[in-house]
């Protein structure tokens, strides 16, 4: 009988730590083709899910986005976030998903679904 399928929820709060977790989902990715990744951005961490978002080198966030969705990421974003600092729904990256609470979702994700926790 198969292992099932490892499944882990990445905790994105700050922008700052974006590439660094891009490059960590990466690895992810290449290591274990069969992880299901579900990345919940909330606070700062919303900012990597924005049309028009770059790091501090200018580098556009969204083809990032776009190449780890095609290798099976998804990324939600957190609504109370986008409400709080009026974002509207429109900027969020189309590949995410809006989620009411990005703590609870990371929550849920753990304790009903069986996913594994990392806060890069």
């Amino acid at each position: 009988m198969p292992l099932p399928a490892v499944r882990v929820v990445y905790h994105l709060d700050d922008v700052s730590n974006a590439i660094a977790t891009v490059r960590m989902l990466q690895n992810h990715v290449k290591a274990d083709s069969s992880v299901q990744i579900v990345v919940v951005a909330l606070g700062g961490g919303v900012d990597f899910l924005l049309a028009g978002g770059k790091d501090s080198r200018g580098n556009p966030y969204e083809p990032m986005v776009d190449d780890l969705s095609a290798a099976g990421v998804a990324f939600r974003a957190c609504g109370n976030t986008l409400t709080f600092r009026d974002i509207p729904a429109s900027a969020v990256h189309p590949e995410a998903t809006i989620i009411e609470s990005g703590a609870a979702e990371i929550s849920r994700l753990q304790f009903r679904e069986g996913y594994a926790y990392y806060k890069p």
